[in-house]
């Protein structure tokens, strides 16, 4: 007897881990402000060391920095944030708070980030500022941003052509908006090129949600 499974009746996706990836409208009026910032930063202040190997990461009290581009990027990360509670929830209106800490990096030259979380929040993010050109990079995927599979064991035995086990990359652009839950592995490629990455990570606590109506 042969058949065809249909989608939509005869199948449902389990475990799905919702990301988010999109240009800020605003990133022009941004990004110019915010790297003058950021490289100012990097030469007053040592760095810190959490996931990175090499490079730069700025303490994570970005958002209290006094450029009016800070102030404006953290609107939009709170905007990122409801709009995504929406979504997973099926909510068009609800109640909630949303506290965010976030922290500058500067990678160049041989600095790349371990697979790491971050617990103790909800979301997880990533803007960047200036992406870096990796061209002429002898390092595939030179610089980019790996999602990796975090259901246990998906890679024991690998099905063809299948995104099983397999890392999601998303390729740094400026602009770029990236928002994921924060239970998510994730690491930064490491590359040769002579270049700069400038990005800033985000963390978000979703407090005090109550549906409303």
């Amino acid at each position: 007897m042969q058949f065809k499974l249909n989608p939509q009746t005869d199948m449902v996706s389990l475990f799905p881990t919702p990301l988010a990836s999109f240009r800020l409208p605003n990133a022009n009026t941004l990004n110019a402000g915010l790297e003058k910032a950021i490289l100012k930063r990097q030469t007053q202040e040592k760095g810190g060391k959490r996931s990175n190997i090499g490079g730069w990461q700025s303490a994570d009290n970005l958002l209290d920095w006094p450029e009016p581009e800070v102030a404006e990027l953290a609107d939009s990360m709170r905007c990122t944030v409801l709009n995504m509670v929406s979504i997973i929830t099926r909510l068009p209106t609800f109640e909630a708070a949303v506290s965010i800490t976030a922290w500058a990096n500067v990678n160049r030259s041989g600095a790349f980030n371990q697979m790491h979380t971050h617990p103790h929040n909800h979301w997880s993010g990533v803007y960047y500022v200036v992406p870096g050109e990796f061209g002429p990079d002898d390092v595939d995927n030179a610089g980019q941003l790996h999602l990796h599979d975090p259901r246990e064991r998906a890679d024991m035995y690998m099905h063809p052509n299948a995104p099983f086990g397999k890392p999601y990359r998303v390729e740094p652009k400026a602009g770029l908006m990236v928002l994921f839950p924060s239970w998510l592995g994730h690491s930064v490629n490491i590359f040769h090129s002579k270049t700069t990455r400038i990005s800033i990570a985000f963390n978000a606590q979703v407090l005090n949600f109550k549906p409303r109506g």
